[in-house]
């Protein structure tokens, strides 16, 4: 079973994990933890804004997650606006 849901910090591993076999084409996700941390916890904190009604630029990463091989398959982002 495949779900998408919003990414956690708990996730940094399964994320580094597809970025190494995703290649080059995932650009805007470089192989950096010391980038990767921050988008991680940004997108998390816009999940706390998410009662606002107006967009203000939240970042919303999510990541598609095979249940039954408990891994990470895919990776989206949403930036509002």
């Amino acid at each position: 079973m495949l779900i998408i849901r919003p990414i956690t910090q708990d996730d940094l591993g399964g994320l580094m994990d597809l970025l190494v076999h995703a290649g080059h084409g995932l650009t805007s996700l470089p192989l950096d933890e010391e980038v990767l941390i921050p988008r991680i916890i940004q997108s998390e904190r816009s999940f706390d804004y998410a009662e606002n009604d107006k967009p203000g630029g939240e970042q919303y990463l999510f990541v598609m997650e095979d249940l039954f091989k408990s891994k990470l398959i895919g990776v989206s982002g949403i930036i509002s606006k």
